[in-house]
């Protein structure tokens, strides 16, 4: 999902660092880096003995930039091949990417809701 900010002036490398400590928080490793317009947060965490990760593209200027949150993996390919596999019995081998997607939608969620009060206070 991606959402974009128009006339906050906010400060967005202090906004990648919040990013950070988001991820950081909620159990992930993070690495961010300089991209040509903005900068890219990715989070890196094992869910039951695999790794996923989460990017976040921060891009643009203080007062008008997009914040670009994804995840490893395509959500409708993860469904499609779910329900082809639940027709020929494998639907307990697509449980953990299930469980996968439960959790990042929860994460996504509070993602979104943490960027937003951290915008409003306009500590950045």
């Amino acid at each position: 999902m991606m959402i974009r900010w128009i006339n906050k002036k906010v400060n967005l490398s202090y906004l990648v660092e919040r990013v950070c400590l988001f991820f950081e928080a909620n159990g992930f490793k993070t690495k961010m880096e300089r991209l040509k317009d903005g900068w890219m947060v990715l989070a890196i965490r094992s869910f039951d003995g695999r790794f996923k990760c989460v990017s976040v593209k921060v891009l643009g200027q203080p007062d008008d930039f997009t914040i670009d949150f994804s995840f490893e993996g395509n959500r409708r390919g993860l469904r499609l091949l779910w329900a082809f596999g639940a027709l020929f019995g494998l639907g307990a081998f697509f449980l953990k990417d299930l469980e996968w997607m439960g959790f990042f939608k929860a994460l996504e969620n509070d993602f979104w809701a943490y960027i937003e009060r951290e915008i409003a206070e306009n500590n950045l």
